[in-house]
């Protein structure tokens, strides 16, 4: 009986309160290989959590409801996502955060308006999947 090996795309979820910003973002990361999950704010994106583990989080830093610090201090806290990359994307300077971000352990973090390149080299330096577009 032959085993049948089945490649999954890895999962990543994408936070943003912008309907424009998380569609752009989620079709890169479909260009990059990956399945999308989308959430509007950190309290859409902890209950995507718990339903699947995702291989990375991308996030917008400031949403209503719940942001991005809080977002990424939640996946942190849990045992299951406290490894999981974190990609912060924010259309403000990161310097009075940054401090917050490195106690978070943030992955990368990219300033809008980034470009496909910036965001596939910071995926690639994460070496999440083999197969990422070059």
């Amino acid at each position: 009986q032959a085993e049948v090996n089945e490649i999954s795309q890895p999962l990543a979820l994408v936070v943003d309160d912008s309907i424009s910003s998380r569609q752009s973002l989620a079709q890169s990361m479909q260009d990059f290989g990956f399945s999308v999950k989308i959430a509007k704010d950190g309290v859409e994106a902890i209950r995507q959590i718990k339903e699947v583990h995702p291989a990375i989080v991308l996030t917008e830093l400031e949403m209503p409801r719940m942001n991005g610090i809080e977002l990424s201090a939640y996946i942190r806290s849990n045992e299951d996502t406290a490894s999981t990359p974190i990609v912060m994307i924010t259309s403000n300077s990161l310097l009075k955060k940054q401090q917050e971000l490195a106690d978070l352990k943030i992955s990368a973090s990219i300033t809008k308006p980034y470009n496909e390149d910036e965001l596939l080299e910071v995926i690639n330096s994460l070496n999440l999947i083999d197969h990422v577009i070059a």
